[in-house]
């Protein structure tokens, strides 16, 4: 199978298990088993920004691209799935969230690991995985 078609095969899975999914557990198992090509790696699963300190936030996935110092931070965010004025705007303000979110991970996974390639993206029930920003040096 060519690689174009196995990364269209893992998206495919990958939104078919999101759309099914309950919570942010199973958003997190489903992205786990279909990684984002080429980042196949799961590096760290809710990690905390400071040794210890949760309260300065818990990122939720990092994968690593295999013999690269390149990594994909990955927040996620299930949305709820009911009608109405009021769930259209949660999920607005969701999507925004997790997106802010992903981008402050990402920096933060940066600082980190100032030498290596860092790019974040957000992964959400209703919208699938994100673009992959990428966080210059």
């Amino acid at each position: 199978m060519s690689c174009l078609w196995s990364q269209l095969l893992f998206k495919r899975i990958r939104n078919i298990l999101a759309k099914y999914a309950r919570n942010e557990e199973q958003l997190q198992t489903a992205l786990t088993y279909c990684p984002p090509i080429p980042f196949s790696q799961v590096v760290a699963c809710e990690w905390m920004i400071e040794n210890n300190h949760c309260h300065c936030g818990v990122g939720d996935l990092v994968f690593k691209r295999p013999g690269f110092e390149d990594y994909l931070v990955v927040e996620t965010k299930y949305m709820t799935s009911t009608t109405g004025k009021t769930a259209r705007s949660r999920r607005r303000q969701g999507r925004k969230k997790v997106q802010e979110q992903a981008e402050f991970y990402g920096r933060r996974w940066k600082q980190l690991h100032p030498q290596a390639d860092v790019s974040y993206a957000w992964f959400t029930n209703d919208g699938g995985l994100s673009r992959i920003h990428w966080i210059p040096s």
